[in-house]
């Protein structure tokens, strides 16, 4: 196209610089040609720039449609990852509970055990004391 434009430029730079020397000007079927070649390359050029302004505009709604879509997936991943965050917790606070009441099980065990021990030795030493002759 811009060859056209080119070349219809030199040709009528051509016959300007003709018509000012005395030289003949050119036929008017070839100047209707070079009309009809320029109005040819104008409404293409045209075209050409309602199209290239079509697809941009459509390339950036394209491309803000992805931003919506890359932004709610990143929302939705957020709100997943905050959820497994609150269950983690919710299962590491179960767990330490669940260590605390065990290990205080465990010490009620042992307590008994030893309040069981004590009053063994106590009877023990009971039994002792009456089986032993007084010495008076």
């Amino acid at each position: 196209m811009n060859l056209v434009k080119a070349f219809a430029q030199r040709l009528q730079e051509q016959q300007q610089s003709q018509n000012g020397n005395g030289a003949p000007q050119l036929d008017p079927e070839t100047q209707q040609k070079i009309i009809s070649m320029q109005a040819l390359t104008d409404s293409k050029m045209e075209a050409n720039a309602k199209s290239n302004a079509q697809r941009t505009a459509v390339r950036q709604v394209q491309d803000e449609r992805k931003i919506q879509r890359d932004d709610q997936q990143f929302q939705q991943d957020m709100a997943h990852k905050e959820q497994e965050h609150r269950l983690d917790l919710a299962a590491e606070a179960q767990k330490s509970q669940l260590e605390v009441s065990k290990a205080a099980k465990l010490a009620e065990i042992e307590v008994k055990k030893s309040e069981q021990q004590a009053e063994k030795a106590a009877k023990q030493t009971n039994e002792k004391s009456k089986t032993k002759p007084s010495a008076a």
